[in-house]
């Protein structure tokens, strides 16, 4: 009880953090209707939480450098509401998960400079868009 105060300020940094990582979307919509936002983040499930039924997929991403596997990596992170599979969608390029959570990552090259426009290429082709 002591320390309620704190917990509540984090609590409230963190919806603030949420609401402006969901502000830098990149929210497009694939040819059979799947409403898409990318975000530049891996919080996919809270901005998901956040947004409700505004959109049908979240996809998040980040960037990460493992000296073992030797080359920087981008993370993607899934999130569904709808029918979109992510775990199909993510095993496809060497993830997993589950339907409506999933993951997978790939080798960081020179076709993601606009991280957006390769993640959004990803989607459409997985969409038959």
């Amino acid at each position: 009880q002591d320390y309620e105060w704190l917990g509540l300020m984090l609590q409230d940094k963190h919806a603030r953090d949420v609401a402006r990582t969901a502000a830098k979307g990149w929210p497009f919509t694939t040819e059979k209707g799947v409403r898409v936002l990318i975000i530049p983040s891996t919080q996919t499930s809270d901005v998901a939480e956040l947004l409700d039924d505004k959109y049908d997929l979240v996809v998040g991403f980040a960037y990460t450098f493992d000296p073992l596997i030797g080359y920087p990596q981008m993370i993607l992170s899934t999130r569904s509401h709808t029918t979109f599979d992510c775990s199909t969608f993510c095993r496809s390029h060497g993830g997993g998960g589950h339907t409506k959570a999933a993951g997978c990552s790939f080798k960081v090259g020179p076709d993601m400079l606009n991280p957006y426009e390769f993640i959004e290429k990803l989607i459409r082709a997985y969409d038959g868009s």
